[in-house]
């Protein structure tokens, strides 16, 4: 990134059943001493910005920040010692980062909600079981053809 200013887009669920403190932080370096730390959050800490959880629906987090220039890192975490953290709690997916985005002033942060239905429980690690499955009955059926 050349710019100072960037805009990090993302969909975020907070799925621990209350409106705040599921546990959802974004961290950010450059690798500059004066431009690290978490930046964002579900959870109030440190007074960094935060963003309300929708209770188990998905909502699109758009936030505007000085990034130093240079080459930058995020870093996503569900940090267990948020007071509602728990596992399947936080799920982040679509991450864009925009860099110069267009005049957008610092610190700009918005929340819309998607309106998505939260993922069932285990949903996830289901998908990854059939796409395993899946692959591996391809890859067989392709020893057998020959």
């Amino acid at each position: 990134m050349t710019s100072s200013r960037t805009t990090l887009s993302f969909d975020f669920l907070g799925n621990c059943g209350h409106t705040s403190q599921c546990g959802g932080f974004v961290y950010f370096t450059n690798g500059q001493p004066q431009n690290f730390g978490w930046i964002l959050s579900d959870t109030p800490y440190g007074g960094i910005p935060n963003f309300p959880d929708t209770l188990g629906t998905w909502e699109h987090v758009s936030y505007t920040f000085a990034d130093g220039g240079g080459s930058s890192q995020i870093a996503l975490e569900d940090w267990a010692g948020s007071l509602y953290a728990a596992p399947g709690a936080v799920f982040f997916r679509d991450m864009v980062l925009t860099d110069n985005p267009g005049g957008i002033p610092l610190g700009t942060l918005s929340v819309t909600p998607l309106g998505a239905p939260s993922p069932a429980p285990g949903a996830g690690l289901a998908g990854l079981a059939c796409l395993m499955l899946a692959v591996s009955l391809s890859k067989a059926r392709g020893l057998l053809a020959r």
